[in-house]
């Protein structure tokens, strides 16, 4: 009985995030933040009851993510964003080490890494900083992670991309003009070879512009 609960309330927590993307689709963003928030809650009550296993594990970071990538998008707490993507990346980087041949673990976590580089970029940008900003070298930090310290992933061409314009916006905001231009037009020449293009956040170019 007690398993049949929890595989309900996983569902029901999985479902809650399947609606919170519908309602964003359809421009609903409060009602989405519930639904995500709904899902969230769920998903870390099972993870506090079993906080070893992979499941709860993987699900309460994907719920952390959705309200992260929310408040990045939508709402536009940087800061909420960065906090709730903190919390995934230490769930994510557990499950990996816990389970290194899972390959989906590994690619969630590349792309919170990626993500918390890319929200870091937009404040240096905002904040108008240059070589050796806070933010600056936050982002540099992520970048180093996700090419060094992170598992080797199979080759895919979005995820190489957010990683050239990652590193573009670095280059660009450090008046390094021509190694941001070379590394932009990198980002494009892979992203025309994917027919399966990962949407990017709002902001991607907006320091190249």
């Amino acid at each position: 009985e007690g398993r049949e609960k929890r595989e309900v309330l996983r569902d029901l927590g999985r479902s809650h995030g399947y609606l919170g993307d519908l309602q964003l689709l359809e421009g609903n963003v409060s009602k989405a933040e519930r639904s995500y928030k709904d899902s969230e809650e769920l998903r870390r009550d099972l993870y506090n009851v079993n906080h070893l296993d992979a499941e709860f594990r993987f699900q309460h970071a994907r719920g952390l993510c959705n309200i992260a990538l929310l408040e990045r998008d939508y709402i536009g707490d940087q800061q909420k964003a960065i906090e709730y993507l903190t919390q995934t990346e230490s769930l994510q980087t557990g499950l990996v080490k816990d389970f290194p041949e899972i390959l989906t673990f590994s690619q969630e976590l590349a792309y919170t890494v990626n993500s918390l580089a890319e929200i870091h970029l937009w404040i240096a940008a905002e904040k108008g900083e240059t070589a050796g900003g806070p933010n600056l070298q936050k982002a540099e930090e992520f970048i180093d992670k996700l090419e060094t310290k992170l598992p080797a992933l199979p080759a895919e061409n979005h995820r190489q991309a957010r990683l050239l314009i990652n590193k573009a916006t670095v280059a660009a905001l450090s008046n390094r003009k021509t190694e941001a231009e070379d590394l932009a037009k990198s980002a494009s020449l892979t992203l025309l070879g994917d027919r399966d293009i990962e949407t990017f956040g709002r902001r991607e170019l907006v320091t190249l512009a």
